[in-house]
């Protein structure tokens, strides 16, 4: 399923980008818990958008219960049991905190490589 690539390739990209094996295998790890891309994508719009319509209009293919089942258990605290429109929904403590380590663990390994790709390009530019 998808291209494969040579092992030398996979070893000294590791060796280069130190790149986490979860993060190469396209989950991150946070706080314990394994954290996909889309939750990571669900938890970020729940973040920065308070109701849960919004957050429902940002992801189609789910409702509520969908939305509840994509996370890990006690991730999300919701305002009220209507789940209507007005309904606030927030990341709990625990989900909080496990968004909170995958966004700075995923700055912490891609500032380094920005600088260092930009420094690359500042050398081949430079006469």
């Amino acid at each position: 399923s998808g291209p494969r690539f040579p092992k030398t390739a996979i070893i000294i990209s590791r060796l280069l980008f130190r790149l986490p094996p979860a993060l190469l295998r396209g989950k991150m790890w946070a706080g314990g818990v394994f954290m996909t891309i889309q939750q990571f994508k669900i938890c970020f719009v729940v973040a920065h958008s308070r109701r849960l319509s919004d957050v429902l209009a940002a992801f189609p293919q789910f409702d509520y219960i969908g939305l509840q089942e994509s996370l890990p258990p006690r991730f999300l605290d919701f305002s009220d049991c209507r789940f209507d429109d007005s309904t606030v929904v927030t990341l709990s403590p625990l989900g909080q905190a496990a968004y909170d380590h995958v966004r700075l663990k995923a700055m912490a390994v891609s500032i380094p490589i920005l600088l260092s790709a930009v420094g690359v390009i500042v050398a081949i530019l430079k006469p």
